[in-house]
């Protein structure tokens, strides 16, 4: 019998990311001892793209995984409210089926505990309107 093979958790992507991928940041952009944080960034980025294509991590761990602290400027504050954008393209990621279920890019958000809803199109066809409608 196949088992499929485990996900990767973030904390072991971001300790692989750390000993595997920084140095290589450090090298090839910080060589002036300044930190690029765009380049860590970019670097996570593809980093966890890789991890989604090659099957180690779930779509929904892509969509929805933060990149590491040190990626970060330290004077940076953490965005306390909810980012609409990040919600809107989360939902895009996990529901977002054309032509059935379509989610615009400026779509309403209803933050609630634990998540939030976020508007979205559904498609009926005329055929199912008239099968449901009783006179």
């Amino acid at each position: 019998m196949d088992m499929e093979e485990e996900k990767m958790n973030k904390q072991a992507a971001v300790e692989t990311f750390k000993r595997d991928i920084l140095p290589s940041i450090h090298a090839q952009y910080e060589k002036d001892g300044r930190t690029d944080y765009p380049a860590r960034r970019e670097a996570w980025n593809d980093f966890t793209d890789y991890l989604c294509k090659d099957g180690k991590i779930t779509s929904r761990q892509y969509a929805t995984w933060l990149h590491p602290a040190y990626c970060d400027p330290p004077h940076k504050e953490k965005k306390k409210s909810f980012d609409k954008e990040a919600w809107i393209s989360t939902a895009k990621v996990l529901h977002n089926d054309p032509g059935v279920l379509e989610i615009d890019d400026d779509a309403k958000i209803s933050k609630s505990e634990g998540g939030a809803w976020v508007s979205a199109w559904v498609w009926i066809p005329n055929a199912e309107l008239n099968a449901t409608t009783t006179e």
